[in-house]
């Protein structure tokens, strides 16, 4: 299904922050950031996991949908993401981790994409260890220099698109996201231990 809108600012003029989005971020100078475009009801669980994974380390940020259609009605697709703050803390960033979820429900996978290779190798052989099923996905490359992802001062970002089934295995009230699990915890760690070793270089 097509977006309803096709950039941030169609969207502002239709829509009502603080009440159908609102926009969190946080550690602005870090030249790590974890972003979740599609955050809040419109991709669950994606802004609570970047948030975790910012920690109080790197910066974080996530377009929030509050409303209960908000996929249908708040997603603008990775390319044509264009959220003024968005842009500015991609652009100042070294490395970017861009979390995302699909809707199927059955299988328990992340897709990772994205144009900083050696990152990417780094994150998926680190959670392939701490036991998640992680592969590419022609359905979510990732590759597109207009993607928000890839957008940072070096051109290139990492993209995780997790399934639903995945989602439910860290948040066991899934949609809800109230709850999460050691899974959660270990999956957090898992990405963290990756951009610990990045900052140190």
């Amino acid at each position: 299904m097509a977006d309803k809108y096709n950039s941030f600012e169609e969207l502002k003029n239709n829509e009502v922050l603080g009440l159908d989005y609102e926009i969190i971020c946080g550690q602005a100078e870090s030249p790590i950031l974890v972003l979740a475009p599609h955050g809040g009801m419109i991709e669950p669980g994606t802004t609570e996991l970047a948030v975790a994974i910012a920690g109080r380390t790197w910066g974080y940020y996530s377009f929030c949908g509050l409303k209960d259609n908000a996929y249908q009605d708040l997603h603008i697709t990775s390319t044509k993401f264009d959220e003024p703050i968005a842009l500015k803390l991609v652009t100042n960033s070294k490395r970017t981790i861009a979390i995302h979820g699909c809707k199927d429900m059955i299988r328990k996978k992340i897709y990772i994409g994205g144009l900083d290779s050696e990152l990417k190798q780094l994150i998926g052989t680190t959670l392939t260890s701490a036991g998640f099923d992680v592969s590419e996905n022609p359905k979510f490359p990732g590759v597109s220099r207009a993607n928000i992802c890839n957008k940072n001062y070096q051109g290139k970002g990492v993209q995780l698109e997790l399934t639903g089934g995945l989602r439910l295995m860290l948040f066991p009230d899934f949609p809800l996201r109230n709850r999460t699990t050691h899974c959660f915890e270990t999956f957090v760690a898992a990405v963290q231990s990756v951009l610990h070793s990045c900052n140190t270089r």
